[in-house]
């Protein structure tokens, strides 16, 4: 080190002389003076630097590496160095001329190496160390170290500073053992996420989710990729794409909407077979179209399997409509069994007959409770939920029903236990009470009406325990009130019925309005004309409206003003209304959907979907669009609606024209054809013509 000093100052303190060979450059250089020391080496002739090639190199490396020279001409006497150290080592002659200035080579080449140095570490930029780094290594710099140490931080720090991923890579393969490696693989998955933040491209954010799975903010990046396919997904009509990604993506916010459109899809191709339907449930429980799908299976259910289960859950949901009759039939196909209970919604059994005309039981998913033993014939007299029909129904308010054996009547517990044994010839009930006549010749009269008949009867409870004998009861004729009793939840007969929901009470001239759950409250209206669950027609005088509107009861709000004369109860979605001539129907929005245009006997709501209307003296029968299911008879008589008839089988007509009969279900299928002089009487799934013979349904399957 002392050696490369005094070298160092004698180039400062040399004073360069003229000269025309090296060997007066290297002596002027050793005085120290750049100017001398430059003019002399720009007089060295051809002839000198052609027969001294080496020593022109070391002249020139080390006259430009005086301290007075700028830091380009440090940076190029060090490359010549470089470039020619092989033959200015070699050099006899270089190491003669350099001795008699009293220095050895490598004093010469550490006093460049030193200057050299200097400049680049001062300058401390990337380009430079690179640059002086290949001559280094070209001329075995003994500082070697240093400036690949140096190199390395500038890298590491200009790097840090940029966001390209290529150089860090190169640097992380430069310098597997760097100290910087952590902090630049970290700076690097920093670039590598904003570029998979910034860019739509789902392969590279797939990759950087691959590379970086532990890295925290990658599940940014997973949810960007999560969004970037939900909305190329939804934009589009591919299911099994849009499957895959409720699969892949359970936790997405917006799957509802997703599998919404999907349904959208599926539904719009959807088979009405078993199988489709019910895997269109099983993966879209919860779409608009379930309740639809919903109401396919159980058709499909019924017309392919015969399932009662779903025939009950078809006709809880959607009421008695167009499809109950055809479902009546297919049931039968698969079963061998033709539901007659008259109305399921109140049912705990289903009541049918067999292919014998026989009836017996069955629970609410078809499985036989009691045998087919016992007579499809109802009770004449009393009063069940609607009528006598009901007598004969397992039902929510009551365990019992009375049946016919061998011609005689009893009662059974829904077990099919005997409560009273078949001994009589007349059963009612009438609140929690059997009444049994042994004898219907012994009768009484003296009644309050004069029109009902006393019985002395056998009084029972329902547990078969007799509680009179002989004791007077006066029967009613059964058939269909045309205001029917409100029944409660418990079974309790309220007041006139008005609604489903809702009965009017008469108490000392208080009249109030009541509901199912025994909730009531005065009111100072009255009506008879309810329309549906909530909906009644009243004549308002107050708050500034006058005259019939509709009313919403469950709040009191008037919804709009009533143009006809009659509104009567909806069903089947639609209400008949009366304009003062014609009849027509409003539908569920009180618009008039079917214009005022027909004459109405007797029927004033839809039977399973079909209507008995009249125009002049001829019968017809039109469904809910309006249109004729048959037309042209002498006269149709709906058995269910008809007042005076206790066969209350729901979408059975019979029609006359002539003397030729049909018995038709209201799907206009025929069931059974016969010439009579009478009314023919339906009972269960046959006919008694006027002779007593027995005709049996043709229930022939049909979708």
């Amino acid at each position: 080190m002392k050696r490369i000093l005094v070298v160092v100052a004698l180039l400062l303190a040399a004073e360069c002389v003229v000269a025309q060979n090296p060997r007066a450059v290297l002596k002027s250089i050793q005085d120290g003076d750049v100017a001398k020391s430059t003019e002399k080496f720009e007089k060295i002739g051809k002839k000198s630097r052609a027969k001294s090639p080496e020593l022109c190199y070391i002249a020139e490396a080390m006259l430009l590496n005086m301290s007075q020279q700028s830091g380009e001409n440090k940076m190029r006497g060090y490359e010549i160095l470089a470039n020619n150290i092989a033959a200015i080592s070699s050099s006899e002659e270089v190491a003669k001329a350099l001795k008699s200035i009293d220095l050895t080579l490598q004093d010469a080449i550490s006093a460049i190496e030193y200057q050299s140095f200097e400049y680049v570490t001062s300058v401390d930029e990337q380009t430079t160390y690179i640059k002086y780094l290949e001559l280094a290594r070209k001329a075995g710099h003994s500082r070697i170290n240093d400036i690949e140490r140096r190199l390395e931080h500038v890298r590491y720090q200009n790097i840090m500073q940029s966001e390209s991923v290529e150089q860090c890579t190169a640097f992380l393969n430069e310098y597997p053992e760097s100290e910087y490696r952590n902090d630049v693989m970290k700076h690097r998955t920093a670039i590598y996420y904003k570029r998979a933040m910034e860019s739509n491209d789902e392969a590279l954010l797939e990759q950087f989710i691959a590379s970086y799975p532990d890295y925290k903010p990658t599940r940014n990046v997973a949810n960007r990729l999560m969004q970037l396919r939900y909305d190329r997904i939804f934009a589009g009509d591919d299911v099994n794409q849009m499957k895959w990604f409720m699969a892949t993506y359970p936790e997405h916010a917006e799957r509802k909407m997703l599998m919404q459109k999907m349904a959208d899809i599926e539904f719009a191709t959807l088979e009405s077979s078993v199988p489709a339907l019910e895997a269109f449930l099983a993966y879209y429980p919860y779409v608009e179209q379930s309740a639809e799908v919903s109401r396919r299976l159980c058709i499909a259910k019924v017309e392919e399997e015969g399932s009662v289960k779903h025939f009950v859950e078809y006709v809880k949901t959607n009421g008695y409509d167009e499809l109950y009759p055809t479902m009546l039939r297919n049931i039968y196909h698969h079963t061998k069994r033709y539901i007659i209970t008259p109305d399921i919604n109140d049912a705990t059994l289903i009541h049918f007959a067999n292919d014998e005309g026989l009836a017996g039981y069955m629970d609410l998913e078809g499985n036989v409770v009691i045998e087919a033993l016992y007579s499809c014939e109802r009770p004449e007299y009393g009063k069940g939920l609607y009528n006598t029909f009901m007598l004969s129904e397992f039902t929510s308010y009551r365990p019992v029903a009375v049946t016919c054996l061998n011609g005689k009547w009893g009662v059974l517990d829904n077990k099919g236990g005997k409560v009273v044994d078949h001994n009589y010839q007349q059963i009612t009930i009438d609140g929690d009470q059997i009444f049994a006549v042994s004898d219907v010749g012994n009768t009484a009269t003296g009644d309050e009406s004069g029109d009902d008949i006393g019985y002395y009867c056998d009084v029972f409870d329902f547990e078969g325990n007799q509680l009179m004998t002989n004791e007077l009861k006066f029967f009613t004729l059964g058939y269909q009130q045309a205001y029917r009793e409100f029944v409660n939840n418990k079974g309790e007969t309220k007041g006139t019925y008005l609604t489903p929901k809702y009965c009017i009470t008469h108490d000392n001239n208080i009249l109030k309005l009541v509901d199912r759950e025994g909730n009531s409250r005065i009111i100072n209206w009255d009506s008879d004309e309810g329309v549906t669950d909530n909906i009644v027609v009243i004549d308002l005088n107050e708050n500034g409206m006058t005259g019939r509107y509709f009313v919403d009861i469950s709040a009191f709000r008037a919804i709009k003003k009533c143009p006809y004369k009659r509104v009567y109860a909806m069903n089947s979605g639609l209400a008949m209304v009366y304009d003062g001539q014609k009849y027509g129907f409003i539908n569920e929005k009180l618009e008039l959907v079917i214009p005022c245009k027909f004459d109405i006997e007797y029927a004033t709501s839809f039977n399973c979907g079909a209507m008995v209307v009249t125009t002049g003296d001829k019968y017809a029968l039109i469904n809910t669009r309006g249109e004729y299911i048959v037309e042209d008879m002498d006269n149709i008589t709906d058995i269910r609606a008809e007042n005076g008839l206790s066969y209350n089988l729901p979408g059975i007509f019979i029609t006359r024209k002539g003397s030729n009969y049909s018995i038709i279900d209201s799907s206009g299928a025929t069931l059974v054809k016969l010439e009579s002089n009478y009314n023919p009487t339906v009972v269960g799934n046959y006919v008694v013509d006027n002779e007593g013979n027995k005709l049996m349904f043709k229930l022939t399957p049909s979708k």
